[in-house]
């Protein structure tokens, strides 16, 4: 659920949709997919609500959920894979999760594999595949309808009533590991020696009814570990980006900037920089002596620094995961990511420093003429930047905010 928390749900899909898709796709399509992801999702109630974070109050878990799997959608993928997508929600999100998946798959032709944790009934008998995992080996693969009756009848256990299969399957396993696991062994060899194939999955999980129509549905897995499966023709893979640089920049500039509304201008640092901005002015107004003068100079930049370079450490860490995670989907290269980042972080992380300098220049009586105040905004600004810089290569550096905080306060 790495998504940015200033974006509303259709803005988070429509920038996902323009740098993963071929830029030659056009305007028009792209808006189709985006629109028809959102209707499939059953998003469109939400979409322009902001994805919100433990601040900032936004969608549902469920919303959030289906906003992370139409980021991923929207590109048509043959296969997805989800790891535990229904962890955190209640059981109605979990189930309408899962019957959009089960939906869009068919839809779209597309294999799901997903790993599930404890799922309900009516979730576990929506899927069409099941692989049963134990430390590491298979316990079964196959049809769902055909697991129940597979583990019965080597546990010599039977399903009590009004007992959900998943939940039994799983305390089985638990339960009795190695002797399931030598069972499905023998079961694989046997299965081998009779049709020829190696994995003996085939011929058990014909047996009961799966059939080509899966192919193209949810695949499941569920157990001690759960992990899906599913069988389908080559596809090719996305190994790289699908624009261009200059394309990329854009929108990853215009992504920045929506993503600034909500991280730098709030009332909180509006507030910070306003308050500490008056009470200088108010301690050094009218001083005429030297010594006062490089006080209130020195207290300027290195005050505005550490607020800058501040901001890029409280912000970017929770950025990065997000930024290395697209780049290994191959949705963009590092330079537009740099350029446009950095293009967003200065316009905004220089707005409120202007407005603090100039209260600070004109209050404290500094010289009144134009070559004058604009070297000292000069240097002022590029006092920020510094910071800037200086917060950005530490928090690349040091993903622990605690230890990169630290280390801030040594490098100003």
């Amino acid at each position: 659920d790495l998504l940015l928390a200033a974006l509303t749900v259709k803005e988070t899909i429509e920038f996902a949709a323009k740098l993963r898709l071929p830029q030659s796709l056009g305007d028009e399509e792209r808006t189709r997919r985006v629109e028809q992801t959102l209707t499939q999702l059953q998003l469109n109630d939400c979409a322009d609500t902001a994805i919100g974070s433990e601040k900032q109050r936004g969608v549902s878990g469920g919303e959030r959920k289906r906003c992370a799997v139409g980021v991923e959608l929207v590109s048509r993928p043959p296969i997805l894979f989800l790891d535990e997508p229904t962890s955190g929600l209640d059981a109605a999100s979990a189930l309408s999760l899962a019957l959009s998946l089960r939906k869009y798959a068919k839809d779209n032709e597309m294999i799901v594999l997903s790993s599930v944790h404890q799922p309900r009934s009516n979730i576990f008998s929506l899927f069409d595949r099941l692989l049963l995992l134990s430390k590491g080996s298979t316990v079964y693969y196959g049809s769902v309808a055909g697991a129940v009756p597979y583990i019965e009848e080597h546990a010599k256990l039977r399903l009590p009533p009004q007992t959900n299969p998943a939940d039994w399957l799983i305390d089985l396993i638990d339960a009795r590991s190695s002797e399931l696991l030598d069972a499905w062994r023998g079961f694989s060899e046997q299965s081998a020696k009779g049709s020829g194939i190696a994995d003996g999955s085939a011929p058990f999980s014909g047996s009961h009814g799966s059939n080509g129509a899966s192919e193209h549905r949810v695949t499941k897995a569920t157990g001690t570990r759960t992990a899906g499966a599913g069988a389908r023709g080559p596809a090719s893979a996305n190994t790289g980006p699908t624009t261009s640089s200059w394309f990329q920049f854009r929108v990853l500039l215009a992504r920045s900037a929506k993503q600034q509304r909500g991280d730098v201008y709030n009332k909180t640092n509006c507030f910070q920089i306003l308050a500490v901005a008056v009470i200088a002015a108010l301690l050094w107004s009218g001083d005429s002596n030297i010594s006062d003068r490089k006080g209130v100079l020195f207290f300027v930049n290195i005050q505005q620094a550490f607020n800058a370079q501040n901001t890029v450490l409280r912000l970017f860490p929770r950025e990065r995961s997000l930024m290395l995670r697209e780049r290994r989907c191959g949705s963009y290269r590092m330079l537009p990511y740099f350029l446009a980042k950095s293009a967003s972080d200065s316009v905004s992380i220089f707005v409120l420093p202007v407005i603090y300098a100039i209260i600070i220049y004109f209050s404290v009586g500094l010289r009144r003429e134009a070559g004058a105040f604009f070297v000292y905004l000069a240097l002022s600004l590029s006092t920020v930047f510094a910071g800037q810089s200086i917060g950005l290569i530490i928090s690349l550096a040091v993903p622990d905010f605690a230890l990169a905080n630290c280390i801030s306060f040594v490098a100003v």
